[in-house]
């Protein structure tokens, strides 16, 4: 099913927003609301922060584009169609993220963990359809 984002301006309401996503799922496509206005597309945004990762590995001679590709695609990639980030987080566990962006982080490269994550780690609860409560 094609995904089609839709945002929602200053103006826009709730319920026309409703509308049109009820309307585009009844045409067969993947409605995904983007509730503030913000520069490109969601899909592209978590795209070009992977395709920047992957360029970083290449860079440090970490791997090369046939590997990195490899490991995306035998590793975290197969998965994508069925479980979703927040839905991946969820099902192996927030500490486990919250542990691996710590060990991540470097001064200027690595921010570490999302200041929300932690808090989330804590406090975040998950209703029976995946949707995250803050």
């Amino acid at each position: 099913r094609d995904v089609v984002e839709v945002g929602m301006g200053t103006d826009t309401t709730p319920a026309q927003a409703d509308r049109v996503e009820r309307l585009l799922a009844e045409a067969g496509k993947t409605p995904v609301v983007v509730r503030k206005d913000i520069p490109g597309f969601i899909g592209n945004r978590i795209q070009a922060a992977m395709s920047y990762e992957a360029f970083s590995l290449l860079a440090q001679g970490v791997a090369t584009p046939a590997d990195i590709d490899r490991a995306v695609k035998a590793g975290f990639g197969f998965r994508l169609p069925i479980m979703g980030i927040f839905e991946k987080m969820d099902q192996s566990g927030l500490a486990i993220h919250h542990e691996v962006e710590k060990r991540l982080a470097q001064p200027g490269r690595h921010p570490g963990p999302h200041r929300r994550l932690p808090a989330c780690h804590e406090a975040c609860e998950v209703d029976a359809h995946g949707d995250w409560r803050f």
